[in-house]
Parts: structure tokens; C-alpha cells; sequence
């Protein structure tokens, strides 16, 4: 018979919001990287329950994955190969046993409520969590029920970890100080008239801090016979996902869509915009996935222009610089993390040693 109650309980006065792909965001519990993990196991039972053992299972993972499908056409049939890639990176994996009852027979849990605690000393390197439709940073408990000669009883809950890798001041970072640019062109001439290039250049500090303002330059200079009829900026958080064999996959995520022109830049003129960009808030520091090796994540700022070419074709112009965000401008490294160091390019503001991986601690009881 299943337990009227069974869940892990994560034991921390702090919580965080959190949203999975496709999900609302839920409050979490939240545990520094470096810290200890507190918690207990719960088995309420209206009857009693004969177990080989309770088992806790502290996982910290990160995974990719995606499917590619490939359409081959031969003959009349257009066959298709579907190819699937994937990988995964552990970071924690702890178990140990809260209860034991004999391997043949088991042993009873009588009826009533039973709490199991448990300690376990997370490594100070972990990434924070992390959530993508190709890729994730998870954190699990996963509790386990072992019974004799029936199938385990599993429950599991997740919880947040909060990295050093975070926080990123960037006054400290050289290339968020200097300046940034990017551009493109196009000749609209078929080689028969005099009309000449449209050219789109950007101009604009290479960082700022969330919540910020980075003011970005773009300079359009017509020297053609057609109009230019669009111009828009586009902050984006870019993904990248890889595989063991090598494979990249990159996603994106509009933060930010702004149109730039209030009217169209006519053939021989040229337009001179100066516009803010808000980096938003809520915007995770550049490199806060720094422990994770299989998954990176950026922010890219695109500017685009729009003209139309011979035979009513959209031409359209790019200019993309890289941005580097950094924490809130009242954010700094907690106490309880500068203690667990590990390198940070130099960005935060102490430096000293830290614990690794092989040397976290367990107890249970």
C-alpha cells in the first residue's frame, strides 16, 4: 500500500523563482553553491509498510538535447533520417541510505509519521540552474522507497542552487568598456546605372549592467535610387547546446525589438540615430553557466535594415555585436559565496581558494 504522505523536504529559509520551459514560474528552495544541503524525507503511513531501506539521492546534472530530421529525396519517395543528439554533465551525485530493514525480508515502518534526516556539502564549483528547450540545469532530491518483492516507491523535489558565476561586476570586465561595432552593405546597381551602396553601420558600448541603459549609434547612408523603409534593434539571449561529438545547436530569445526609424531614408540621404537600450533587469549575467561545459549562454544586439531591390526583392542589411550583460548595479558577490571561490575572470571582487567537487561532505542520519 503507497503512503498516505511521502516527499522530500528541502530544509532553506531562502527561495527563488524559477520557470521551466513551457512552465509558470514556482518558488523554489534555494541553497548556495558551497553551502549545506539540509533536508528530510517524510513517510506518513495509514498501515504499516514492511521496506528494505530509504534511500535520498542528491543529482546535479545539465543534459542537451535535440532531433534533426532529414528529408532525402530518392526517386519518387523522399525518405527521412532522423537523428537524435545528446549529452550530459553531472556535477553532483550523492546517495545514501536513511533506513535499512533486513536485504529478505524487510523490515516495518509502523503506522504513523516518520522524518529522515540529511546533511550533504554541495561542491562549490556548480553551475545555477538552468532551463532551455534543448538543454537544462537541474537539481534533484529523489527519494526511494526499496520494498521486497514489489516495485520502489520514488518521489523527488527540486531546489535552486546559487552560484558565484552570478554575480558580474561590470566595471571589471575591459571589453564591456570599449566600444563595439559592426556593419554592412549592399549595391543596388545592376551595373548599367550610377546608383550606388546602402550602408548600415552600429556603433555602441560593449556592456552594461542589468537594469542599465546602453546608448547604440546607427548610421544609414543611401547612396542608392531606393528608399530604406525599415530599421529595427533586437536584443536577444542566444543558447548554445553541445554535443559529445562535436554538434552545436543555438537557439534564441527575443529580450528586446525596437523599430528605429520614424520614416523612411530616401535614395542620396543618410540617417544619423541615436537610440537607448534598456538591458532588462531580469537579464542573467554573461557567463553565469561558466561551470557548465556543454551549454553556453549570450546576449546578442542586431540591427537590421530594409530596402527593396530590383524586381520587388526585400533586401535586408545586418549589423551584430556581442553584448556583455553584468548583475545589477547594487548586486555583489554574498559573503557566503566570496569564501567558495573559483576563477571568474577577474570580474567580482575578492579572490582566494575554494572547495572542489572531491572534497564535499555527507551525513546522513
Amino acid at each position: 500500500m503507497a503512503p498516505k504522505r511521502f516527499e522530500v523536504v528541502v530544509l532553506s529559509p531562502v527561495t527563488g523563482m524559477f520557470a521551466s520551459v513551457g512552465q509558470n514560474p514556482v518558488e523554489l528552495p534555494r541553497i548556495d553553491a558551497g553551502a549545506v544541503l539540509k533536508g528530510k524525507v517524510v513517510i506518513e503511513l495509514e498501515k504499516p509498510l514492511n521496506v528494505k531501506g530509504v534511500v535520498i539521492q542528491i543529482l546535479g546534472e545539465s543534459s542537451v538535447r535535440w532531433t534533426h530530421v532529414e528529408k532525402r529525396v530518392s526517386g519518387k519517395s523522399v525518405p527521412t533520417q532522423t537523428s537524435t543528439f545528446t549529452n550530459n554533465e553531472v556535477y553532483i551525485n550523492s546517495k545514501g541510505q536513511l533506513f535499512k530493514g533486513d536485504d529478505i525480508d524487510g523490515k516495518e515502518l509502523e503506522v504513523g509519521t516518520h522524518s529522515f534526516p540529511f546533511l550533504v556539502e554541495l561542491p562549490s564549483d556548480l553551475p545555477p540552474n538552468f532551463s532551455d528547450v534543448h538543454g537544462s540545469v537541474t537539481y534533484l532530491c529523489i527519494a526511494t522507497i526499496e520494498l521486497h518483492l514489489l516495485s520502489d516507491i520514488v518521489t523527488e523535489s527540486t531546489f535552486l542552487v546559487r552560484s558565484r558565476d552570478e554575480f558580474l561586476n561590470i566595471d571589471k570586465v575591459p571589453e564591456a568598456q570599449v566600444g563595439a561595432e559592426d556593419g554592412d552593405a549592399e549595391m543596388v546597381c545592376c551595373g548599367c546605372c550610377s546608383s550606388g551602396p546602402v550602408a548600415l553601420h552600429m556603433l555602441m558600448k560593449g556592456g552594461a549592467a542589468a537594469g542599465d541603459e546602453i546608448y547604440v549609434d546607427v548610421d544609414i547612408v543611401n547612396d542608392s535610387f531606393r528608399p530604406v523603409t525599415e530599421c529595427n534593434m533586437t536584443l536577444s539571449r542566444v543558447s548554445r547546446f553541445r554535443t559529445k561529438g562535436g554538434k552545436v545547436k543555438r537557439s534564441s530569445i527575443d529580450l528586446i525589438e525596437v523599430s528605429l526609424l520614424k520614416e523612411e531614408v530616401h535614395g542620396n540621404q543618410s540617417a544619423a540615430l541615436r537610440k537607448p537600450l534598456k538591458i532588462p533587469i531580469d537579464a542573467r549575467p554573461s557567463g553565469f553557466l561558466r561551470a557548465c561545459t556543454i551549454i553556453e549562454v549570450g546576449y546578442m544586439l542586431e540591427v537590421k535594415a530594409l530596402f527593396e531591390g530590383f524586381f520587388g526583392k526585400d533586401i535586408w542589411l545586418f549589423a551584430r555585436v556581442p553584448v556583455i550583460v553584468g548583475s545589477p548595479a547594487n548586486e555583489r558577490v554574498p559573503p557566503a559565496l566570496r569564501k567558495n571561490n573559483h576563477d571568474n575572470n577577474n570580474a567580482v571582487d575578492d579572490t582566494g581558494g575554494g572547495n572542489t567537487r572531491a572534497g564535499q561532505k555527507t551525513q546522513f542520519n
